[in-house]
């Protein structure tokens, strides 16, 4: 399971970060609990890189250390898990009869899931139904937001652009289907100030945007957003 360098085709230092980060999310995937020095040996980076990626994992909650009794040792080592119940993800599985929608955890594991027939002459309309009985999944389960919404399909997609550029099996042809999802859901600002909660729905021009500052203002809260 090593990350062999020999093996990426070309890229920058962000690309080749990315490509580490999600070698070592998935590796902890696998093999949790483990350590740091056990990550560096098995992916061949050296330690420092580990523990920066492994740090940017924990200021995100994807993962969290546990301490592990060892007789053997003098000082109890800390492993690695991936945090579970805080990181959902929304799936939608494209197919020619019957579609179908989950929730699924940072493991894989799928926490709930339903099925919709598949309507292949208006793509629109289907995918807003899609993302419609996901949401109403995502109410029946208790979950604030989603870390994101996938979408597989059988056929030649554009990752990049986020567009179905062709899927035989259901006739769709350059479908912007990123666009689409992004405009029905948008994303989500959750605001806590003791016990009051509030979820809002940003505007897809903020989608992007991370918050700058937060502060009251003539009892109002006032959020500024860079990007």
């Amino acid at each position: 399971m090593k990350l062999d360098a020999n093996q990426v085709i070309g890229g920058n230092a962000k690309v080749v970060r990315s490509i580490n980060r999600s070698g070592i999310l998935n590796i902890i995937r696998e093999l949790q609990p483990i350590s740091r020095i056990a990550i560096s040996k098995i992916t061949g980076l050296n330690k420092s890189t580990v523990s920066s990626i492994v740090s940017e994992l924990f200021s995100e909650g994807l993962i969290y250390e546990e301490m592990v009794q060892d007789q053997n040792v003098g000082r109890n080592p800390l492993h690695l898990r991936l945090k579970l119940g805080t990181n959902y993800v929304g799936a939608i599985n494209l197919d020619s009869v019957v579609s179908r929608v989950a929730i699924v955890d940072i493991d894989g594991s799928i926490l709930d899931k339903d099925k919709i027939n598949t309507q292949q002459e208006n793509p629109e309309n289907f995918i807003k139904d899609c993302v419609d009985l996901l949401m109403a999944l995502k109410i029946k389960n208790g979950i604030e937001r989603f870390n994101g919404i996938g979408i597989s399909v059988a056929g030649i997609v554009d990752i990049s652009r986020q567009v179905i550029v062709n899927a035989p099996n259901i006739g769709w042809k350059e479908f912007y289907v990123g666009d689409l999802i992004r405009s029905q859901v948008g994303d989500e600002l959750i605001i806590k100030v003791g016990n009051f909660k509030r979820n809002i729905i940003l505007p897809p021009t903020l989608i992007n945007y991370s918050i700058k500052s937060a502060k009251f203002e003539e009892e109002r809260l006032r959020i500024g957003f860079r990007q």
